[in-house]
């Protein structure tokens, strides 16, 4: 499931990071380089894309948690 398509970042990507570095979106954000090309996928409109950044934090903890 795609989330930035302009720096190839996945949910399973966000998912490592959020495991790693805990759910503060700046630091995902910071760590993926999400949001440095078009910067659609900071919004939840983006089309070009499978699920946007603010909620693929969410997703990714919820994974987290059902581990």
């Amino acid at each position: 499931m795609t989330v930035c398509i302009c720096q190839n970042v996945t949910l399973d990507d966000v998912v490592d990071l959020v495991e790693k570095y805990g759910n503060d979106p700046e630091i995902i954000k910071a760590k993926a380089d999400i949001g440095k090309g078009c910067g659609e996928c900071l919004e939840t409109s983006c089309d070009s894309i499978n699920l946007p950044f603010p909620y693929a934090i969410m997703n990714a903890e919820a994974i987290l948690k059902q581990q």
